[in-house]
């Protein structure tokens, strides 16, 4: 399963705290303490994130920081920026047909002691990373 880290903005009204997710329109939680807030927030941002797969959205690979300024601004200082690190919905496994240098499939498989079947999650792990990189 991966996951990634979206900005979360953290206000306190009448003593309750709620939880907006600037690249999330809609996406919203509430509770009675910071940290409950948090928890709803991340409840709410993987049940958001589930639905846009469903939907077929594009998920966005991290938060952007001009629409999260944008969000400051408007909270004109009363909020807090926080991190939640959200399970992405799994989606589809599709077949593809790649070409790579025979090198790089040997050190591959030398890395997965032979375990040929590993190949694929091995791949897509290190292209995620590279995704959540650039």
């Amino acid at each position: 399963m991966s996951t990634n880290k979206y900005i979360a903005l953290l206000e306190e009204a009448d003593g309750n705290f709620g939880v907006i997710f600037p690249d999330f329109v809609g996406c919203v939680s509430c509770g009675k303490t910071k940290e409950e807030a948090l928890l709803a927030g991340r409840e709410a941002l993987e049940l958001h994130l589930e639905g846009m797969a469903e939907d077929g959205d594009k998920i966005p690979l991290q938060s952007d920081l001009d629409k999260v300024n944008e969000w400051l601004d408007e909270c004109e200082g009363l909020c807090h920026l926080n991190w939640i690190e959200a399970t992405l919905p799994s989606s589809k496994a599709v077949r593809v047909n790649i070409t790579i240098q025979e090198n790089l499939l040997k050190a591959v498989d030398k890395k997965l002691a032979g375990k040929k079947h590993w190949r694929s999650r091995f791949i897509a792990d290190a292209v995620q990373k590279q995704l959540q990189e650039a």
